[in-house]
């Protein structure tokens, strides 16, 4: 009786583990697909101001975050970019809120012509794993003399 909970208790785990895999699958994949733009916002005073900001964002298709800050006079938005651009985010809001909203220009370095992301992938390629094989021992007799 009690083995054969313990193969049902197994069946059903592999069963729930199954099923959850391709969803989890499926999220990371959308989630590496967005992306965060700040956009600056003249105008901005209070949290209400913040508040027209973001709905004005959100009304525009793939943005799926917004965050507005009357201090910084900006706009952090997460968006997707299959389906707009930060320039068309900046558009919405400017006609929606009444807050003159602009895309800062990307922030990326380049040196020899790649971007700040492609020599992070080269970096990525040029690293190996060292073992615990490559790392020296000392022997029992020479750590105990």
């Amino acid at each position: 009786m009690r083995s054969s909970l313990m193969v049902l208790g197994l069946v059903l785990l592999a069963w729930v583990v199954g099923r959850s895999v391709p969803a989890i699958a499926q999220q990371g994949t959308k989630a590496g697909a967005l992306r965060v733009c700040t956009l600056n916002v003249a105008g901005m005073t209070c949290a209400g101001c913040e508040a027209a900001v973001r709905s004005a964002a959100k009304t525009v298709d793939g943005v799926t975050d917004v965050k507005a800050s009357d201090d910084k006079k900006n706009a952090d938005v997460t968006y997707d970019p299959s389906k707009t651009t930060p320039e068309a985010i900046a558009k919405v809001i400017t006609e929606r809120s009444g807050f003159r909203a602009t895309a800062q220009p990307e922030k990326r370095k380049q040196r020899a012509g790649l971007t700040e992301d492609d020599q992070m992938d080269q970096l990525g390629c040029a690293c190996r794993m060292i073992s615990f094989a490559d790392v020296p021992r000392a022997h029992h007799h020479e750590a105990h003399p």
